[in-house]
């Protein structure tokens, strides 16, 4: 890890869970976190118990990754405030447990937003990643894909 302190990551669904592990995981080893998620307020709790842990950082933006503008926001403070990004963690996701035929139009609509539209929108973030990786968690399927990877 000592490769990337001082570097920037974008994590999305930064706010709970493994979202929330990977967050402290790379503030703890001295890297710039740009925490991404729809619930803003819980964002800023992490950021209370990060800021002590350093040496890295952590920076609080609400963003639904269904959402383009929201997406191009969080890259245009990686750009502005951090001149750049190096790591790239596609967290956020979203699943239901139903029979697509039991399932509400909304929850489906949802799931698509998020995990389709949202990804394919979050690949533009990859593209915006100079020299560092991106990944891409899937947690309701299990798996993981690293994406890109450069030097």
């Amino acid at each position: 890890m000592e490769r990337w302190s001082g570097k920037v990551a974008i994590v999305t669904g930064a706010s709970v869970g493994i979202g929330a592990a990977i967050a402290r995981g790379l503030v703890e080893n001295g890297i710039h976190v740009i925490g991404c998620a729809r619930n803003l307020q819980k964002l800023q709790e992490l950021e209370s118990t990060l800021t002590i842990k350093g040496p890295g950082s952590f920076r609080p933006i609400q963003c639904d990754v269904a959402k383009e503008e929201d997406i191009l926001s969080v890259i245009d403070v990686a750009r502005r405030e951090y001149k750049g990004l190096h790591i790239l963690v596609n967290n956020a996701g979203v699943g239901y447990a139903a029979l697509m035929l039991e399932s509400k139009t909304e929850d489906l609509k949802s799931m698509v937003d998020i995990n389709i539209v949202g990804r394919c929108t979050r690949t533009y973030m990859s593209a915006t990643c100079s020299h560092g990786i991106s990944v891409q968690i899937e947690t309701r399927a299990m798996w993981v894909n690293l994406a890109t990877l450069r030097n």
